[in-house]
């Protein structure tokens, strides 16, 4: 009983290794908890529920998994404190970038992105909307169980960078972290 368990387990460990391997489209979609940690608003900002959606192209190659993609990430960090007024952020971005990984049943992957971020918000009758670069940087951890199908666990750091009073070019990072779940199907 031992020894056939024992050699399921081995059988299903190279079956899980060898269809990692192989190439082919990835969809991804992720929901995470985002903190602001930045020096900019990070103590104005309270956390909340984002969305991150990434398309990617597996290439066949032996040992490890290499994804070009492209992802995009969706998050409105709200006011922190009610006395001082602070609007609510709406942060998108649009990136290319790399995720790099091990193959096999539980996969874990590094991954970085750069692009295009905006943000708006409101404050009184006031509106607040920039843009500038966005760059993130994360691990992560999945596990297939189903053929094509994998679910995960991620953690990024996410930053977007863009001009604080629009033309003095006095430069500002906003940035948060991302804790994540996630489910991915490879075609």
């Amino acid at each position: 009983m031992k020894r056939a368990l024992l050699c399921s387990l081995i059988a299903g460990c190279v079956a899980g290794h060898a269809a990692e391997a192989a190439a082919g489209i990835t969809l991804g979609a992720g929901g995470y908890l985002g903190v602001p940690v930045g020096e900019e608003y990070g103590d104005k900002l309270g956390t909340a529920p984002g969305l991150d959606l990434r398309l990617g192209y597996t290439l066949p190659i032996p040992l490890i998994s290499v994804t070009p993609e492209l992802a995009s990430s969706w998050v409105t960090l709200p006011d922190a404190d009610e006395e001082e007024s602070f609007p609510d952020h709406g942060i998108r971005t649009v990136a290319g970038g790399l995720r790099l990984g091990l193959p096999g049943i539980v996969a874990p992957a590094l991954f970085a992105h750069a692009g295009y971020g905006w943000e708006d918000g409101e404050l009184d009758d006031m509106i607040l909307s920039r843009s500038g670069l966005s760059l993130d940087g994360g691990i992560a951890v999945e596990l297939t169980l189903l053929p094509i199908v994998s679910f995960g666990a991620y953690v990024a750091y996410q930053a977007l960078r863009f001009d604080a009073n629009r033309n003095d070019k006095e430069w500002v990072w906003e940035s948060w972290l991302k804790l994540g779940l996630e489910v991915s199907a490879s075609f």
